[in-house]
């Protein structure tokens, strides 16, 4: 590669994988000075009981501070991990490293316990980050270190929160389970769950996109969030919706199809027979032209097994994970007055 210009040797470097990149980069000077801006672009770290101390480790040697400039996404996965482990760094030590990075975009913290990242993070702003994502494994009444985390960046353009759900009983138990936030003017994607949509719709107004995860929950917290929905500035603007719900769906098609009708793209994940007669309530909305209903009603022992044994990339690809998991996926395109079906299995 020596030879080769500087330009075609950029362009086969790019298109490395992160493997490959972290084996170019100890071949020579030149190839290491062209791959590692790029390997560092985006970072990902998989800390698990094995690795923790040498994951760690690696956030504070030279390189990273060196490279840290170039980091635009973090990546983190944390599960069954202790806040501090033998030989390694505690959190806020990673935290304080991450805070560092001037120009991050990108930020996901998987976690089983993300409140102690954000614990450390929440005073740290990044002007530039546009995409955050924190996933809980488990419930939590934490979310104060979160809320002023987004706070700090109104800029946000997607915002994803996954958690196990709670009931509106349960919610009115654990005050401190409302996420709160004043101004989120640019966001444009959000996913989450039902308990958190009260306490950031009113500070949006760009949003196009999003996914709410109801789980068990019935009509109060649907009629809740709709409603919410429904009065806020995003009303009009709303156009794609997903809506993961436990049991029958048939009270959130009927809230949904009433009060939010100018969705143009409507899928819900639910636990429902793998039939669909409810074109009437379809037929309020004008405008959707698109009807997506995935069902995991006959979801088995060995079918949600093969949860674990999806690869992280692959999971990024919706229709994918879908053949991978055997999912029941029926979808309805309209044309004119016409409704197609398509089904995928």
């Amino acid at each position: 590669m020596d030879t080769l210009p500087i330009e075609l040797v950029r362009a086969i470097v790019h298109l490395g994988r992160p493997h490959d990149q972290t084996v170019w980069l100890r071949v020579s000077k030149r190839l290491s000075d062209i791959t590692t801006p790029l390997l560092y672009k985006n970072v990902f770290l998989n800390v698990q009981k094995s690795n923790a101390a040498a994951s760690l480790r690696l956030a504070i040697t030279g390189t990273y501070k060196e490279m840290a400039p170039k980091i635009l996404s973090f990546r983190v996965i944390s599960l069954a991990v202790s806040k501090t482990l033998p030989g390694s760094l505690p959190w806020a030590d990673m935290a304080f490293v991450v805070s560092r990075f001037p120009n991050l975009r990108i930020l996901q913290l998987h976690s089983s316990s993300p409140s102690d990242w954000v614990s450390h993070l929440q005073n740290a702003s990044f002007s530039n980050l546009h995409t955050l994502t924190v996933v809980y494994a488990s419930k939590t009444s934490r979310i104060q270190p979160l809320s002023k985390f987004i706070t700090r960046h109104p800029r946000l353009k997607n915002l994803s929160i996954q958690c196990p759900t709670i009931t509106s009983a349960e919610l009115a138990l654990q005050q401190h389970s409302h996420l709160t936030v004043p101004a989120l003017h640019s966001l444009e994607y959000a996913a989450l769950p039902w308990h958190f949509v009260q306490g950031i719709v009113g500070s949006l107004k760009e949003l196009r996109s999003a996914a709410l995860d109801f789980g068990p929950g019935g009509t109060a917290e649907i009629e809740t969030v709709v409603l919410a929905l429904k009065t806020s500035a995003v009303a009009k603007r709303l156009q794609n919706l997903v809506c993961i719900k436990q049991r029958t769906y048939d009270s959130l098609l009927d809230y949904i199809s009433s009060q939010l009708g100018g969705i143009e793209s409507l899928t819900i994940h639910c636990d429902a027979p793998e039939v669909f007669h409810q074109f009437a309530y379809l037929e309020r909305m004008k405008k959707l032209k698109k009807f997506t209903l995935i069902s995991t009603a006959t979801w088995i022992a060995k079918e949600r097994a093969k949860i674990n044994a999806i690869s992280d990339e692959a999971l990024l690809s919706l229709p994918l994970a879908l053949q991978e998991l055997n999912l029941y996926t029926l979808t309805w395109t309209r044309e004119g007055n016409v409704w197609n079906r398509r089904l995928a299995a």
